[in-house]
């Protein structure tokens, strides 16, 4: 983020796009491509009731965390221009906001009162922000339990959110005595789960301390099977995945490996930039780790992974310009670094590797051949490039024997209770009518056995 020199410098000048390139060659930015930040400023050109905030990401070139700073100097730079005055549009939106003074200076100082990704705040600090930001319904949708819209289960469910290790590495740094980090040598983080605050950027809250003792080694893992396998293959309903596999009439699930490499981009990319930015590639490295399971892991890169690099090379080689489209038909929300990271963790050539053989890029020729006479600038053709992406031979893929089902590695990510009192039933939301009997009543003993008759295929 600029200094307050910087912001001095922005209340001085005339807020378009003529502002930009000057600040960029001054640095300002950080690692922010300059194109990342043109596109921030012109997604968000306030349009009165029009909502863009999905095109940001779209047809950029940055980390997640450079475009996500790009957008707060941007919102700066809006911020100078904005008609705040009582009777404008946005003058009586802000009337009944919480964080509101009076006055643009406030509202411009609200932007740094955020917190960075790998931050763990405590529970005062996210209940002064949550009422500023009157976040009380998304607040409580997030402790909500998840029930059964078919009342058909006693159980509820709701998802966990865990810290990352990296942000739990930082917080114990930062409180230890500057005395006592210098004497560390290393240290080993296994992201063992998903975690909140977008995790696979949090490396760069490391830099600091890697600067500060150039002795100090991270050695940061990250769980193939059981964080970039999952987020690939997260649900939004337990109730529906659960049913689905738990179904005898259908196959029992298997991982799906079209979006693996959209997964491990966010990873790999953003080692990349953390590195940019200034981390001793002496002291970090990023391993990709396939434990308990590194034959599967093998397999799904070189079906998977190693497949969507070359269709994604052969994508820029045909169709130069589509990557960098900004509308939702595009296949714009894949890193523009992708291919790049994905080359440096296959031959170890950056602070990346696999523990496990990454295999190696598909024919490109192969794909290129495929796209010809395609019309991608019409709907049809974009349609039929976008299952020339997702159809691939072999995309289902199971853990091996001896490790838990897909389905129990899944519900992992879920916390789980009876329903069964009524302070549960009013917690979790639910109307005390539209749930089972009560447990240990006869009434309860025969809805569990009606339950049970129905999902062994006999009429309830």
């Amino acid at each position: 983020m600029p200094v307050d020199s910087d912001l001095k410098r922005l209340d001085s000048m005339p807020l378009g796009n003529p502002v930009l390139p000057e600040l960029y060659e001054d640095g300002i930015f950080g690692d922010a491509p300059y194109e990342t930040l043109t596109a921030c400023y012109e997604s968000l050109k306030l349009v009165p009731g029009v909502a863009v905030w999905d095109q940001v990401f779209r047809g950029t070139t940055g980390s997640r965390y450079e475009i996500t700073h790009a957008v707060k100097f941007t919102l700066r730079l809006v911020a100078q221009q904005l008609d705040i005055k009582s009777g404008s549009d946005l003058g009586e939106f802000l009337v009944g906001w919480r964080g509101w003074k009076g006055n643009r200076q406030e509202l411009i100082g609200f932007l740094d009162e955020c917190y960075e990704p790998w931050h763990i705040p405590s529970w005062s600090d996210l209940e002064s922000m949550g009422r500023r930001l009157e976040d009380d319904d998304k607040w409580s949708r997030l402790q909500s339990w998840e029930v059964d819209g078919r009342k058909k289960s006693s159980v509820a469910y709701r998802s966990k959110y865990r810290f990352s290790a990296a942000a739990v590495a930082i917080r114990f740094l930062h409180r230890l005595p500057r005395t006592k980090r210098l004497s560390l040598r290393a240290l080993s983080l296994r992201e063992s789960h998903i975690a909140v605050g977008f995790q696979e950027c949090h490396s760069r809250g490391l830099i600091p301390f890697c600067k500060e003792n150039p002795r100090l080694r991270i050695e940061h893992r990250v769980s193939m099977l059981t964080n970039i396998l999952q987020a690939a293959n997260m649900f939004y309903d337990a109730y529906s995945f659960k049913a689905r596999a738990e179904d005898p009439n259908k196959e029992r699930p298997s991982i799906n490996g079209n979006g693996v490499f959209q997964k491990v981009s966010d990873w790999s990319v953003e080692a990349l930039s953390t590195v940019n930015a200034g981390m001793p590639t002496s002291s970090y490295s990023l391993i990709v780790d396939g434990e308990p399971a590194r034959d599967l892991c093998s397999e799904v890169f070189q079906q998977s992974v190693q497949r969507s690099g070359a269709f994604f090379i052969a994508v820029e080689r045909c169709f130069p310009r589509l990557l960098e489209r900004r509308d939702p038909t595009a296949f714009s929300l894949i890193q523009r670094r992708a291919v790049e990271a994905l080359t440096h963790l296959t031959h170890e050539t950056s602070v990346m590797r696999c523990n496990f053989n990454p295999g190696q890029l598909w024919n490109i020729d192969r794909f290129v051949e495929d796209f010809e006479g395609l019309a991608i600038d019409t709907a049809v053709g974009m349609l039929a490039l976008y299952h020339k992406h997702k159809t691939s031979e072999g995309s289902g893929f199971h853990p091996p024997i001896p490790l838990s089902s897909w389905l129990d590695l899944m519900m992992d990510n879920c916390e789980s209770r009876e329903i069964l009192t009524y302070h549960y039933r009013c917690d979790a939301g639910m109307n005390p009518k539209d749930v089972p009997p009560i447990y240990g009543t006869r009434s309860y003993d025969t809805w569990r056995n009606s339950i049970r008759a129905s999902s062994h295929g006999a009429p309830s």
